[in-house]
């Protein structure tokens, strides 16, 4: 009897002892109880907006204004570390809980388990990783090359306004949205960024340059509605076939309509003269378009838009001439068309700046060549 009492204390007395020692800890809430009230009325407004703004300003306007899982800066800045001013994991998770992101525990534990190494580096392995678990139930589909903060937030508000109903409900799935050039990897073009003097709506099909590769298709678009975000990425997927120059002409009409003309997609350190040739081999009437990022994109995308310069293989006898290399020397007044000349180190960052500084100057029209050989510079 005397041992089962001094069992007995020893035992109330660990318990008084844990429980001290538990109290002295931060309390740690449940990341499953996070609530949220929608301001409806400033969804409302936003998708207004962004049905009568251009499209590349689109996807911004939206996520901006309907914040359905609460404030999105926690996810839109995930990547940049605590330290830095970045959010703390707990932010984030408390976030994704309140998008119901996680559709099973086996992708909440493979996010999370990932996310801390992720933070201030290029990967955007937590979001493939939960893409490729959650498919359908956070649109990750046809494939998850999309899966990001923005998508979330596209996904989740897509769903949630479907669900809330009335007239904004009926106007949000026509919304068309341009969507970043990204490829199956998940690597986006990084494109050009002037300072857009103006811009104008990217053209539907694109030539896109991936280092020595051509490859012909249509820019991404996307619609939002009660599936979340049904993706269209042409027929074959974004970024296309792979056709080489002098098929090119072909490879163009098997896409589609070219009316509205065709954007040309780059990364910033590609050589211009890559683009020059691209549109000295295209059909004699083909009018091109400079992809560059539209300002505002949500963090960690760039939604493309284009310069309002039309870009051909000729603008006629006389025209003044611009070396791409010295566009601040050799920035000119016209209101008609110009002939930019670009050498074998012009990058398509340098010819995006010039462009830029003469739409600035009224220009409406160029046609980009190659500098002649043996051209000083």
């Amino acid at each position: 009897m005397r041992t089962r009492a001094l069992a007995a204390l020893a035992l109330i007395a660990a318990c008084s002892s844990k429980k001290h020692h538990d109290e002295s800890k931060p309390v740690q809430r449940d990341a499953a109880v996070v609530v949220v009230t929608v301001d409806w009325a400033a969804c409302d407004a936003a998708i207004k907006q962004a049905a009568s703004a251009p499209d590349y300003a689109r996807i911004g306007t939206l996520i901006a204004g309907c914040q359905v899982c609460g404030d999105w800066k926690p996810l839109l800045e995930w990547n940049k570390p605590h330290e830095d001013g970045g959010p703390t994991r707990q932010a984030i998770q408390d976030r994704m809980q309140a998008c119901d992101a996680f559709c099973d525990p086996s992708t909440k534990q493979r996010f999370l388990g990932t996310l801390d190494a992720a933070r201030g580096s290029p990967s955007r392995a937590p979001w493939r990783l939960l893409g490729e678990g959650c498919r359908d139930k956070l649109s990750a589909v046809p494939d998850p090359r999309y899966m990001s903060a923005p998508y979330l937030a596209l996904d989740r508000i897509g769903r949630k306004v479907s669900e809330h109903g009335g007239d904004s409900a009926t106007a949000l799935p026509a919304i068309e949205l341009t969507l970043p050039a990204i490829t199956f990897t998940s690597i986006g073009v990084q494109l050009p960024s002037p300072k857009a003097q103006a811009l104008k709506t990217v053209p539907a099909i694109a030539i896109t340059v991936l280092g020595d590769q051509l490859l012909v298709g249509k820019i991404p678009r996307a619609h939002l509605g009660k599936d979340g975000v049904t993706v269209d990425l042409g027929t074959p997927l974004y970024p296309g076939t792979v056709t080489a120059t002098k098929d090119l002409g072909a490879a163009i009409a098997k896409v589609g309509d070219v009316s509205g003309g065709i954007a040309l997609l780059a990364p910033t350190a590609t050589l211009a003269q890559k683009l020059a040739d691209v549109i000295a081999a295209a059909p004699a009437d083909a009018q091109f378009a400079l992809a560059v990022i539209a300002p505002d994109s949500p963090i960690g995308w760039a939604i493309p838009a284009a310069l309002p310069i039309t870009l051909t293989k000729s603008v006629g006898k006389g025209a003044p001439v611009v070396d791409a290399d010295h566009s601040g020397s050799d920035a000119v007044a016209a209101d008609g068309g110009v002939t930019v000349t670009v050498s074998d180190t012009t990058t398509n960052e340098q010819l995006a700046d010039t462009l830029d500084a003469l739409a600035g100057k009224h220009v409406t029209k160029a046609a980009i060549v190659r500098a002649p050989s043996g051209t000083k510079r």
